[in-house]
């Protein structure tokens, strides 16, 4: 490479070595993560719910990625149409999900990420003192 960097160009009449120490200031760093665009929008998984909102829809995503940010797109429009979501992680890209479109105001749910979730029977919950005076409350007198 060193041997075809060192002569002189036939069109520009100067050595691409000296033309790269020159350019080299203002040329700009590579970023360190891919850029995303490709992926789709960008969302992120609220902590609670394994959903991710898109275009007035929900979509389900597996309950590992709370928190977590995810890009939705949809693919083939028209009959048939899916919404994909991905996760850009430190091992590469990887489909969490992918659903039939859904209607605005409608979830797309897949059961499985929900498996992983604590099922909660309705009106079943934990007390918690808000303040010192409740904490000293004796458990039986705040309600159970």
């Amino acid at each position: 490479m060193d041997e075809v960097n060192n002569r002189e160009h036939r069109v520009t009449r100067r050595k691409p070595s000296a033309m790269l120490a020159e350019e080299a200031p203002r040329l700009h760093l590579i970023p360190s993560t891919a850029r995303t665009v490709v992926f789709g929008l960008a969302r992120t998984v609220p902590e609670n719910t394994p959903t991710a909102a898109f275009e007035n829809a929900k979509y389900s995503v597996p309950a590992h990625r709370f928190g977590a940010r995810v890009f939705v797109r949809s693919h083939a429009p028209g009959p048939g149409e899916q919404v994909i979501i991905v996760h850009h992680g430190t091992s590469g890209q990887v489909e969490v999900a992918c659903h039939d479109r859904a209607r605005p105001g409608s979830p797309a749910i897949n059961d499985e990420p929900f498996s992983a979730a604590k099922t909660r029977i309705f009106g079943e919950h934990d007390v918690r003192a808000r303040s010192a005076d409740e904490a000293a409350i004796p458990y039986h007198r705040r309600g159970r």
